[in-house]
């Protein structure tokens, strides 16, 4: 009787050198920290000797949106305050306002500076506001 044969299986060599490859991981540059801050000074739109106290100083990177800004004037208020519009001319005109959508790089602030800026609003009427 013929002997049975074992069937074996060739490993096929792989053609080629093995390289072990590194990869080069950059340092990461948190993009809040490296991004441009402009700092606004925000103006309530009353020609009065009480528009000097209603002054105040806000930091900003330049990627902010018009509404970022909006709802910090806002927060100021306490939220008391709605309608907020602002606008970048030393004169307040309700048909130059800004819209909520544009950032302050679209306006041309490129680099850290200081930029005045006028607000005006609507207060909210509620009852409870008057007591």
């Amino acid at each position: 009787m013929p002997e049975p044969t074992k069937k074996t299986k060739k490993k096929k060599k792989k053609k080629g050198k093995k390289v072990n490859k590194l990869i080069d991981i950059p340092t990461f540059l948190d993009p809040i920290l490296r991004c441009p801050m402009a700092k606004l000074c925000m103006y309530l739109a009353v020609p009065s000797k009480a528009n000097q106290h209603l002054k105040f100083n806000l930091n900003v990177p330049i990627t902010s949106r018009i509404e970022y800004i909006s709802q910090k004037i806002i927060e100021m208020y306490q939220g008391t305050i709605s309608n907020v519009s602002i606008c970048i001319n030393k004169t307040y005109n309700s048909n130059d306002a800004l819209s909520p959508t544009t950032t302050l790089e679209q306006l041309g602030i490129t680099k850290d500076q200081e930029v005045d800026m006028i607000y005006d609003f609507t207060p909210i009427s509620h009852p409870l506001l008057y007591a």
